[in-house]
């Protein structure tokens, strides 16, 4: 995606490929959504363009390009694309998300994403929503995020988990999905329940969820 546009029911695609589609294949309704496209006007997404050329420039190969793409306030777009991105656009979410784990691969990212008011929430609101490749990519992020920011330190990521319902959506993925985003999700909602029982926080019934599947599984 070169040229990102949005269509009147908020779903962004490349420029070239919505036109084809529009104009030369004769089709009035959106691709994503099926919905019918009431004005074929096509308008220009420059957050997203922003990142694609950001990207594009850095490539965020190297660990010295992602802590400057930190740096450039990198994390803070990614989170409110991947807020967005979830309730239409799968590839786009895939994409957006794949792009958050390879920032928070590095310490800075992994702050920055923790740092943001909706950093939890945007990554954790995709989980079972979107794709078993979200679900692979998100659980990535946010164990990294459990292993090595603040996880037992005052139970602030632990709290923030259940309150924007991380944990009811791990312990959901625990019994419906296998593979590494399982077992991932294991992890998690294992030193969930042992940081929390372990520093008397008490935050809601869910722990009693996390507890049982801990031990069943």
């Amino acid at each position: 995606m070169t040229d990102p546009v949005t269509v009147i029911t908020g779903v962004t695609y490349d420029r070239h490929s919505i036109h084809r589609w529009i104009s030369l294949y004769g089709h009035s309704t959106c691709p994503i959504t099926n919905q019918r496209l009431s004005d074929p006007s096509l308008t220009p997404n420059s957050t997203l363009l922003r990142l694609i050329h950001s990207w594009t420039t850095q490539h965020l190969s190297g660990s010295k390009n992602r802590v400057r793409a930190v740096e450039a306030g990198t994390v803070a777009v990614l989170v409110e694309l991947v807020a967005e991105c979830g309730s239409g656009d799968r590839r786009l979410c895939e994409v957006m998300v794949a792009v958050l784990e390879r920032v928070c691969s590095r310490a800075e990212g992994r702050r920055a994403l923790g740092g943001h008011p909706m950093g939890i929430a945007a990554v954790a609101g995709n989980l079972m929503k979107v794709s078993q490749v979200v679900d692979d990519r998100a659980t990535k992020v946010l164990l990294g995020l459990c292993r090595f920011c603040c996880w037992g330190e005052g139970g602030v990521v632990e709290e923030e988990m259940v309150v924007v319902g991380a944990v009811e959506r791990l312990c959901l993925l625990v019994q419906v999905e296998c593979g590494k985003a399982r077992e991932r999700a294991k992890e998690m909602l294992g030193l969930h329940w042992r940081t929390c029982t372990t520093t008397n926080l008490i935050i809601s019934y869910e722990l009693l969820a996390v507890k049982l599947i801990c031990v069943a599984k």
